[in-house]
């Protein structure tokens, strides 16, 4: 019999638990190889391996890398990394070591699909295994084919309230052994990327570091807070750890899956009670979830000025005006302050960030692809779908049906920081950074 030799694609499922793509693997090969990148999408895509991550984004990306790597050891594998280009190291590991079977997460991903299909096209023996773990549905229990999805969020909403998601699955707990040849291919190609354990990195907000252990403790601990059941009321704050659920960050690289939140907040809700807060929370989740399928939908439309109606929208391109919203030295007091926590820390209230773009879109009059791009580059909690489907909605590029959003500073301003407590507190980080 022909053994089965398996090349894991970690990308965004960097956890062990509710791990149906991993779980499926390690059942089908003989044989298996762990492999994730550090690399942008722009540099892997350039073939330039430069550091154009915020020192944020890579510090909380390292520390869940070096998470995963840790509960894979546990189960005697190894989690390979490396910083050269992706492609050329999936060509690389499919050749010297005989793969039969390739597997990964669906991804909406522009960048990985193409490698994903250029690995078919070089390779046409190979099995390819697409599964979803990032999403609450699959494309199997989705009440509404891609094609045919409803154009805007309440629609989809309206589909997708009712039918029951996946339950997330057991832990993995077994996994195939590592070939015997996959530690000369990398000491001598020097591929291996160290990684720092989360806890040898300081930081400026230590809640956020990266890594399933600390998604799954997070969660536990902001339930058993019964923070849950106050969230529609605190959940606008710029401000304070318990005033949203912050599970974002750990739900944006799978350290957390999103099936298994959503089992919790029930679990929680049948202890506990259901009220506005915790339908909410849920809420917030079927947003994610819309933005998921919207990208898989439109494609590269989501990264296009005039998003996937082709809308006509104007700005006035200003690099100087761009790089004063970045740096927080706008006109604007409360849109400097949220810049500044971004920029400092990686991350940024859900308020903030409607606030912030709002002002680059309209104020600024610029193209909000460059909000985009920036958020891209800084946010912990990057994730490509809800990032640029956000943008679209605040820049009027999103469903026809949605116009531009446009929110009065001021009046922001007066609203969630009439004592100036927060807009001064970053302030003076900004002008003591």
């Amino acid at each position: 019999m022909t053994k089965r030799v398996g090349l894991y694609w970690f990308t965004n499922d960097l956890r062990l638990h509710d791990q149906p793509a991993l779980f499926h693997a390690s059942k089908v090969v003989d044989e298996l190889v762990c492999y994730s990148d550090m690399g942008s999408v722009w540099s892997q895509a350039n073939g330039d391996m430069s550091d154009d991550f915020g020192e944020q984004r890579r510090r909380f990306l390292e520390e869940a890398l070096a998470d995963l790597a840790s509960q894979l050891a546990m189960l005697n594998q190894k989690l390979w990394v490396s910083k050269r280009n992706c492609l050329n190291v999936l060509v690389e590991l499919v050749k010297t070591q005989a793969v039969t079977d390739v597997f990964r997460s669906e991804h909406v991903g522009w960048y990985e699909n193409q490698c994903w299909q250029r690995l078919q096209t070089q390779f046409p023996q190979l099995q390819l295994h697409t599964i979803a773990t990032h999403t609450l549905f699959d494309q199997d229990n989705l009440p509404f084919t891609i094609s045919e999805m409803p154009t805007g969020f309440n629609g989809v909403r309206r589909k997708l309230e009712k039918p029951k998601a996946h339950q997330p699955i057991e832990r993995v707990i077994q996994l195939p052994p590592l070939p015997v040849s996959i530690a000369t291919l990398f000491s001598v190609a020097g591929l291996e990327v160290a990684l720092k354990s989360a806890s040898t990195i300081s930081t400026h907000e230590d809640e956020f570091s990266g890594g399933e252990s600390v998604g799954l403790a997070h969660l536990t601990s902001y339930l058993e807070s019964g923070c849950a059941s106050s969230y529609k009321q605190t959940r606008n704050a710029l401000d304070g750890w318990q005033t949203s659920c912050k599970f974002s960050s750990w739900l944006a690289l799978g350290c957390l899956s999103v099936r298994t939140v959503v089992a919790d907040l029930k679990a929680y809700e049948a202890e506990h009670g259901a009220n506005d807060s915790t339908y909410w929370i849920y809420v917030e989740l079927l947003w994610r979830e819309y933005f998921q399928w919207y990208g898989h939908r439109h494609g590269t439309k989501l990264y296009s000025q005039g998003g996937q109606a082709d809308k006509l929208l104007t700005h006035r391109h200003n690099p100087n005006r761009i790089q004063q919203w970045i740096m927080g030295e706008t006109a604007f007091p409360l849109v400097n302050a949220c810049m500044t926590e971004l920029r400092l820390t990686g991350f940024l209230s859900n308020r903030g960030r409607q606030i912030v773009a709002s002002c680059l879109v309209n104020e600024l009059e610029q193209d909000w692809r460059f909000g985009a791009a920036y958020f891209e580059q800084v946010l912990i909690d990057f994730d490509l779908a809800t990032n640029w489907g956000n943008w679209q909605y605040i820049a009027g590029a999103g469903p026809a049906s949605v116009a531009k959003k446009h929110f009065n500073l001021e009046k922001q301003a007066m609203q969630f920081d009439p004592k100036f407590t927060y807009t001064n507190k970053w302030l003076v980080r900004r002008d003591s950074a």
